[in-house]
């Protein structure tokens, strides 16, 4: 199966998936990700590499939604998509992503995926509406914060913490674009979660599928929460 159109593939240096994939269209004249990020941050490749590994993530992240609500709305319930528009290109892939779905492997990892969730010390606050309005609300704000040109500390997280660190109630200082906490449980995760990535720049931790670095800092096998 050619994954590659559920999901670009990306490498820890941030190499890009194909611009077209996610709305770019440099031919038709608009602005690839090196654009922007360098009208972003000009004169700093450090910042921009950053910002782009970010918005590579951002994207990463829409096509991860994306095979869900392709697997909810259509998989799941046995209807197949009109393969016209967004969905064209997965005409001939259609067969092996429902295989995939419906496989033992898949439904071993929905299982592990709910017992965990079971398990959660750490709940979230994102309330009945769903990541639908607080992810927005998340990401108006990093923007906010680039646009003053403030280094936002969750450019040098995965999607992965991002997502856990703001569902839980973590924001930014709107000042220093440095991570903070609403509740005084997170203290602790946190600053696990921030001396996980000073340590993997720093070439002490290498992390993988089964302990990255959220999972080392909470301790705990991993999951989706």
């Amino acid at each position: 199966m050619d994954t590659s159109v559920f999901l670009p593939e990306l490498d820890e240096a941030g190499a890009e998936a194909p611009p077209n994939w996610f709305g770019l269209n440099p031919e038709g004249g608009e602005e690839s990700v090196e654009e922007i990020a360098s009208k972003v941050y000009p004169n700093n490749k450090v910042i921009e590499r950053k910002v782009k590994a970010w918005a590579i993530k951002k994207m990463a992240q829409q096509f991860s939604n994306w095979k869900k609500r392709l697997h909810q709305e259509y998989a799941q319930k046995e209807k197949i998509p009109t393969f016209t528009k967004a969905y064209e290109k997965i005409k001939d892939h259609w067969p092996a992503f429902v295989k995939y779905k419906t496989s033992d492997e898949a439904k071993k990892m929905s299982k592990i995926n709910k017992d965990n969730a079971a398990k959660k010390e750490y709940h979230h606050v994102t309330g009945s509406d769903g990541y639908k309005v607080a992810r927005p609300k998340w990401e108006k704000n990093e923007n906010d914060l680039i646009d003053k040109r403030i280094v936002l500390e969750p450019l040098e997280w995965t999607e992965r913490a991002n997502t856990w660190f703001y569902r839980h109630g973590g924001t930014l200082d709107p000042e220093t674009g440095k991570c903070i906490y609403t509740k005084d449980q997170l203290a602790t995760p946190i600053k696990a979660l921030q001396d996980a990535f000073k340590d993997m720049q720093d070439g002490k931790f290498h992390p993988d599928r089964e302990n990255d670095e959220l999972t080392r800092s909470l301790g705990n096998p991993k999951h989706s929460g």
